[in-house]
């Protein structure tokens, strides 16, 4: 690191701070326990002039490749990983692949639906404090700035590529002649370097992106590279063709620099990371799916050997043979000479008719193929079982009426906890993100978006969180199911002496229905709890927007 710049730069990976190798690491760690010790030529070794990125971006190919499953193991990144293990080399494909369906159950459950104003349709239902003294108008400016933001359309995606990647990159954009800002994704592939402070905030990131300028039928590639730097308190920008590995310092002077106050008028870095999950020795994330890579490679591999098996490996599998006396006693002729069997149509289909002598026989091999196959589907559900809870939703899809409503819902009880934890992480970087863009619009004095109008970040009136809301919800007889179970325990406790107050708790009814009954009113049907809800959405989980946000106040109120 320069005397004269404390942003992180290339020449400082070999220190280990912020390299970001980690991830890919685990994978080439994934290849090495499955394949053998060449598996360990997935990662590049680092070195004091080794971009950081360029193992990221190998890394999230390797990750896209394997979500589209389409001649995954043909990837430049996969192959060079599973070369000399027979594998790449015997089209290893995949057939057992369970990373896209991973990944979509996450697009299907956590923020799924339309976001609308209002909250009771909504796929994001607002909530705010009591205490929040401008609540009308603080809602209003919040779909403005989502609206702006496209969020209906890009959320689902945005949720995939988390849960694929591992990371997720918002950036708070801003037009001063129009007085509006909104947030835009970053694709995690350009983020190069990262640097956070304890609390695990941004102090500083860089970004790296390839581009093309196209002049009749020739092209040209440059890079662009950005910094924001909390600690200098700028933005700068650099458009150069040195490529991406190159440190800030060989870069000369930035094409443009600002300062973030005269930019944005804050003196935070406007961008937030989300990760998926978080790993102490990293400050990128951990994808959903990596922790299971080695398992997943295998079920391929034995899922492909049995198809290989089948196939003869695209060899025929069929051969004409003859015995060695016709039905004379005479000695067969060798060769079938100018007699070759032909194709003879009967009717609306055909027959193959052979040379006087001869039959087909299949060529398949005798083999245990029962036994391959439950291998292979003990595997799968050995995934489902434990790394892969997230593959039991598709089971259950298919139960039908085979299981009870609550039945099945019991089953989904460890993906709907990776949901939980899941939406807890989004919406909190949601909400850090949302609150940014109104704090910029604010200094733009964008109209709507006034201290007068909706108050200021820094007195807490930009507080928000999202309403509880079922992650898969249940048919309406499912629900019948579900009062009728609440009624009898709340029935049997009552009828042992139990307090109506400790008894409607433990039955399992909402804090609102518990009043009712407490006051002797009776329950709707139709707006029974139906046992399904997101706890960390309402803020009573591990990642309680109220303690977000009072974290980001304290980081925006001091400036370092």
């Amino acid at each position: 690191m320069s005397s004269d710049d404390p942003f992180l730069d290339i020449d400082d990976l070999d220190r280990g701070r912020a390299s970001g190798n980690g991830l890919a690491a685990a994978a080439a760690r994934a290849m090495h326990s499955t394949f053998g010790p060449r598996g360990t030529a997935f990662v590049v070794p680092p070195g004091p002039h080794t971009a950081p990125e360029q193992n990221h971006k190998a890394y999230y190919a390797m990750l896209r490749a394997m979500a589209e499953n389409t001649n995954a193991y043909g990837d430049k990144v996969l192959e060079e990983a599973l070369k000399d293990y027979g594998l790449g080399e015997t089209a290893l494909q995949g057939l057992a692949n369970p990373v896209n369906a991973v990944c979509q159950f996450y697009e299907f459950t956590v923020w799924p639906g339309t976001i609308r104003e209002d909250d009771d349709e909504s796929a994001l239902p607002l909530r705010l404090p009591e205490s929040a003294k401008y609540p009308d108008a603080l809602r209003t400016a919040i779909h403005i700035v989502w609206r702006l933001s496209n969020l209906n359309n890009i959320k689902d995606g945005a949720v995939y590529d988390a849960a694929l990647l591992g990371d997720q990159l918002y950036q708070i954009v801003s037009d001063a002649e129009t007085k509006r800002a909104w947030f835009e994704m970053i694709e995690p592939e350009q983020m190069s370097v990262i640097e956070t402070d304890g609390r695990g905030y941004l102090v500083a990131l860089r970004l790296d992106a390839e581009q093309v300028e196209q002049r009749g039928n020739a092209s040209t590639r440059y890079w662009i590279t950005r910094v924001w730097d909390k600690r200098l308190g700028t933005e700068r920008v650099w458009m150069h063709d040195k490529g991406e590995a190159v440190a800030l310092s060989s870069l000369g002077t930035p094409t443009r620099e600002v300062s973030l106050a005269r930019a944005y008028g804050v003196d935070f870095v406007p961008l937030v990371h989300w990760r998926w999950n978080v790993r102490a020795d990293d400050e990128r994330g951990v994808s959903a799916v990596i922790r299971a890579f080695d398992k997943i490679i295998y079920g391929d591999a034995i899922k492909t050997a049995l198809h290989q098996r089948l196939g003869r490996y695209g060899m025929p599998d069929m051969a004409l043979t003859t015995a060695k006396y016709d039905r004379e006693g005479l000695p067969t002729p060798a060769g079938m000479g100018a007699m070759v069997p032909r194709t003879v149509k009967v009717g609306e289909g055909s027959v193959l008719e052979l040379p006087p002598g001869y039959s087909v026989e299949w060529l398949i091999a005798n083999l245990p193929y029962d036994a391959h196959l439950a291998t292979v589907v003990d595997h799968y559900k050995a995934l489902a079982q434990t790394d892969l809870s997230e593959l039991t939703y598709y089971e259950v899809s298919e139960a039908g009426a085979a299981e009870s409503g609550r039945a099945l819902d019991y089953r989904l009880t460890p993906a709907k906890s990776k949901v939980i934890k899941a939406r807890g992480r989004a919406e909190s970087e949601l909400i850090r993100a949302t609150q940014m863009a109104l704090t910029v619009a604010q200094n733009l004095k964008a109209p709507g978006f006034l201290p007068s109008e909706i108050g200021t970040y820094a007195d807490g009136d930009f507080d928000f969180w999202f309403g509880s809301r079922p992650i898969i919800p249940m048919s309406p007889l499912d629900d019948i199911e579900v009062d009728q179970s609440r009624a009898t325990v709340l029935k049997t406790l009552t009828d042992a002496g139990s307090a109506i107050e400790g008894a409607v708790a433990v039955a399992g009814y909402s804090e609102e229905h518990q009043g009712l009954l407490i006051r002797g009113d009776v329950v709707p049907p139709d707006d029974a709890d139906d046992g399904d809800e997101d706890e960390a959405a309402d803020g009573s989980g591990d990642d309680d927007p109220s303690t977000s946000t009072d974290d980001i106040a304290d980081e925006r109120r001091t400036s370092e």
